[in-house]
């Protein structure tokens, strides 16, 4: 017995998946590095008693609730809404994508706020805490990169 033909996909379909992957692909660029942020932020306040950085806590959960809230900023500009015809809801996500002037420069103002969190905590810190020091240079990287993605996507 001979199985149905399979559709072949329309030009349109094709499209819709393209965009689709263009999408999660540019998610993931944007989310990777400030995971790293989270990660690291994390493992400072939960190493800040053998460290002896107690005092620095605040600072370690500003941090990470500052990457938060860059992760909620690249969620919500990434959201699937699916529009009538089963793809992508154009004008639900526009305004706030990451093609939108608002989210770059919601992402830019986090990241230059972290950045300055940072290098106030590197200055107090400088001289000792070696390792305290490599992980906020490694959330400093990150920092890095999320701003370099925003000025390569303008």
């Amino acid at each position: 017995m001979a199985s149905p033909p399979v559709p072949r996909p329309t030009p349109s379909i094709l499209a819709g998946a393209l965009k689709t992957d263009s999408r999660a692909r540019l998610r993931h660029d944007y989310r990777t590095p400030v995971n790293h942020i989270v990660g690291y932020s994390e493992l400072l306040i939960e190493e800040a008693g053998e460290r002896h950085l107690e005092v620095f806590i605040p600072v370690f959960q500003r941090i990470c609730e500052g990457a938060r809230q860059l992760l909620e900023s690249i969620e919500s500009a990434f959201s699937e809404d699916a529009g009538p015809d089963g793809g992508w809801a154009e004008n639900s996500w526009a305004e706030n994508s990451w093609e939108g002037e608002a989210f770059r420069g919601k992402l830019n103002a986090t990241s230059r706020e972290l950045s300055q969190t940072l290098s106030s905590l590197a200055e107090t810190l400088e001289g000792g805490h070696r390792e305290t020091i490599a992980d906020l240079d490694a959330i400093a990287g990150a920092i890095q990169r999320v701003r370099e993605f925003i000025r390569q996507e303008d």
